[in-house]
């Protein structure tokens, strides 16, 4: 088990990390690791509300070090890239202030009239009731009562179950 930490280191780390010095570095000039600033960070209330203001100037902190850079650097591709690596970060850090904006927006109206009156076409002659024919009626009387056409169908609706011929002989 580690050595507690006494509460001025992790101050120390915060403040630095807030300088714009990464916190690994940070972590390192003080004799503690990552892992255990995290764990003390959740412990304690305190230090868990002063992380989200170290995180928010850290990242002003790294856009302020890209500005410098480009006055600074003679070279200006490696000012480039040493910019553009803290800029990234910054807005890994602080999404909302630093990180990129990305507009998903959609401002397109959509007219179904068209898809509408085809539909409405489609089930006109559905609905038109102009060409209904009206119901005619027919007398039933002139229909012949139903018979057996058949002798052994009649046969077998007479006979009984047990006198059935079997079909296997």
């Amino acid at each position: 088990m580690p050595a507690p930490t006494p509460p001025e280191i992790i101050d120390s780390v915060l403040a630095m990390f807030a300088t714009g010095v990464p916190l690994a570095k940070a972590c390192r000039e003080h004799g503690v690791s990552d892992p255990h600033v995290y764990a003390k960070l959740r412990d304690r209330p305190e230090w868990a509300s002063a992380w989200p203001a170290a995180r928010e100037l850290h990242a002003a902190a790294l856009v302020e070090q890209a500005a410098e850079l480009a006055d600074s650097d003679p070279d200006p591709a490696r000012a480039r890239n040493r910019m553009h690596a803290r800029h990234w970060m910054a807005g890994r850090v602080a999404r909302e202030q630093w990180g990129d904006r990305v507009d998903v927006a959609v401002d397109q109206r959509v007219s179904i009239t068209a898809a509408l009156e085809a539909a409405e076409l489609r089930a006109r002659p559905i609905r038109d009731l102009s060409r209904v024919i009206d119901a005619e009626s027919a007398d039933n009387a002139a229909i012949p009562t139903l018979t057996a056409t058949d002798n052994e169908t009649a046969a077998s609706v007479a006979a009984p179950r047990h006198a059935l011929p079997d079909p296997f002989d």
